[in-house]
């Protein structure tokens, strides 16, 4: 018997086993490395511009001309990409006044044809949308499929991440997309704090909603904190500051004012709701029927007038109803805790009255010093590369004082303010030229006169009616206290206060566009480095200047707090707001951004 074998017959098939099973492990460990090795990140990086540190993927190049773009290409020289990017990553951030919605950010300009996902940056629940970018190398257009990530902190502060994938996005791009997204860090103090903790910092007892969220205020000496509710559907965020009620003012006057000053609405007492809760507390309450005003709704609530706080509403239409319920059980509810940071409001007026008495003993001529002179500003945004508003002033020394012109420009928007103050600063005179709203604008003229040994200020507003184009005009007499300071000597007491590093100060101040009066409270800060000035170059801009002294500057209408900084001669060097800064500029720069200024003053 013969056998016939066809093909040979493993003799030892457990080693054929292990040997698969080995190279199936190689394999696994080499695809394993690879997927770490494309989602392994480069060490931080500041964004210039910006308070976000991001941790780009590594071995991907900085864009030259773009600070936030990062680009993965076929290999780089000197530094710089080379040849068509296979993939981008942008980072974004910024800082709005208020809480906006990721959702309503991003769709806002750019509707999406997706609805937006769920997704999480620098630790900050947000939203994830898909969108074509149209790309152009070397004369071709492609478009990519871009994946935009945004999210946003209670008190307004945001980042944004794009990400253009080489083709369709695979699971390695997602998965490098949230390595990445959860690397970015805002560096910022209080971007995010706990509910114990913000309340502690606005000196408030409150029971809070589980889905809140909090930030601190904006300077770490304003008493106060933001909440938000992140909920895509109703998102809404409220702030809740501190403020006081100087003698004569109660918390309709507080809101009126905000409503003249904010929302540019002249409103009678009658239309400000006014209630009085269990304990005693006051409640004044407005609202303004203007979709497109992102804070709708303010309120105070006074318990004394060392305990009062300023409450104000940010929400879009579709969620104003769930909005207001939440702030009407906030100003139902919060109690005032004492804390070391309150303000002794006894003692802050005695300072204000000696502030006001020194600039007054010291006249115009010893705190201006030059005969004539003029200052230029321009203010930039976080959120544009050019400057959103521009400042001039120009004074000059006559017989009996100072004459004076301001102009501000903003938005094709034009204020002109001439004035004229006697050497003791008690008499004055000024008129402002500006408009109310849009869409029309409504002309309105403010003049106001103080004549010499008179207690008395008069003031006359003339309104052009919409319908009618009759104007309304409107006559009042005024009677400021002893912590007044007449205009447009406010900023000699700013620096002063700055300089002398006195205690905090409440003074008295005539309103622009409220009816009367209001009080600011003016701390002292350290001083800080602080360039001359900026230019239209944000590199050029970075700190690092002369030591120059700050102040701190509430209104108690609207006490988010904003941060002068003052030069050696008492000017205004830099002005800090909530996602704006002001800084000096010479005339060349003022001009070419707005034009229109220079036609004013060239009058």
């Amino acid at each position: 018997m013969f056998e016939v074998h066809s093909g040979s017959r493993p003799v030892r098939p457990s080693a054929a086993v292990v040997a698969s099973a080995a190279a199936l492990a190689l394999t696994l460990c080499l695809a394993w490395l690879q997927t770490r090795q494309s989602l392994a990140l480069g060490a931080p990086v500041r964004i210039a511009g910006t308070d976000l540190v991001v941790r780009p993927p590594a071995g991907w190049v900085q864009h030259p001309n773009q600070p936030g773009t990062f680009l993965l290409t076929r290999g780089d020289r000197d530094g710089q990409p080379v040849g068509k990017p296979e993939r981008r990553i942008s980072f974004i951030g910024g800082r709005n006044h208020v809480y906006f919605s990721p959702a309503d950010l991003l769709t806002r300009d750019q509707p999406s044809p997706l609805q937006p996902e769920p997704a999480t940056i620098a630790g900050l629940p947000g939203v994830e949308v898909r969108r074509l970018v149209w790309r152009e190398f070397r004369g071709w257009r492609y478009a990519h499929e871009t994946i935009i990530r945004m999210a946003c902190s209670p008190r307004g502060d945001f980042v944004r991440v794009d990400y253009e994938p080489l083709t369709e996005p695979t699971q390695g791009d997602l998965e490098l997309l949230r390595a990445v997204s959860a690397a970015v860090r805002i560096d910022t103090p209080g971007a995010t704090l706990s509910a114990s903790d913000a309340l502690a910092a606005a000196g408030i007892q409150l029971k809070t909603d589980p889905k809140w969220r909090f930030a601190a205020a904006d300077f770490p000496d304003v008493q106060g904190c933001y909440l938000a509710d992140l909920d895509p559907q109703q998102p809404y965020g409220i702030a809740i500051l501190r403020t006081w009620l100087a003698p004569g003012r109660s918390p309709a006057d507080l809101v009126i004012d905000f409503a003249a000053e904010r929302w540019e609405r002249l409103i009678d007492p009658q239309q400000v709701r006014q209630r009085q809760r269990a304990d005693g507390a006051a409640v004044a309450a407005a609202e303004v029927d203007d979709d497109d005003a992102a804070v709708f709704a303010a309120q105070c609530v006074a318990a004394a007038p060392h305990q009062a706080v300023m409450l104000f509403l940010a929400a879009p239409p579709r969620a104003r109803p769930a909005a207001r319920a939440a702030l009407e059980q906030l100003a139902d509810n919060l109690q005032f805790a004492p804390t070391s940071r309150d303000l002794d409001l006894s003692a802050a007026l005695a300072a204000g009255a000696e502030l006001a008495e020194h600039v007054r003993r010291e006249g115009i001529a010893g705190c201006w010093t030059n005969p004539q002179s003029s200052a230029f500003h321009l203010a930039w945004s976080n959120l544009s590369a050019a400057p959103v508003a521009g400042f001039a002033t120009a004074r000059k020394a006559v017989a009996d004082g100072f004459d004076g012109v301001s102009a501000f420009s903003m938005h094709d928007r034009i204020e002109r303010e001439t004035w004229h103050v006697a050497r003791d600063m008690v008499a004055f005179s000024r008129v402002i030229d500006g408009t109310l709203g849009d869409a029309p604008a409504i002309p309105i003229r403010i003049e106001d006169d103080r004549a010499a040994g008179s207690s008395r200020i008069q003031r006359v507003v003339t309104l052009q009616r919409r319908r009618d184009g009759a104007p309304r005009e409107q006559k009042r007499a005024i009677t400021p206290g002893n912590t007044f300071i007449s205009p447009p000597s406010e900023p000699i007491a700013e620096a002063r206060a700055a300089r002398t590093g006195r205690s905090p100060c409440v003074v008295e101040c005539l309103s622009r566009y409220g009816p009367a009066t209001h009080t600011r409270l003016l701390r002292s800060l350290p001083a800080a480095p602080t360039p001359a000035r900026r230019t239209d170059e944000p590199a050029a801009s970075s700190p690092g200047g002369r030591e120059l002294p700050r102040v701190l500057v509430q209104y108690d209408f609207n006490p988010a707090g904003t941060v002068l900084a003052i030069d050696e001669d008492g000017e205004l060097a830099r002005q800090e707001f909530a996602g704006l800064d002001v800084w000096r500029a010479d005339a060349a720069a003022l001009m070419r951004h707005f034009r229109k200024i220079a036609d004013l003053f060239a009058d």
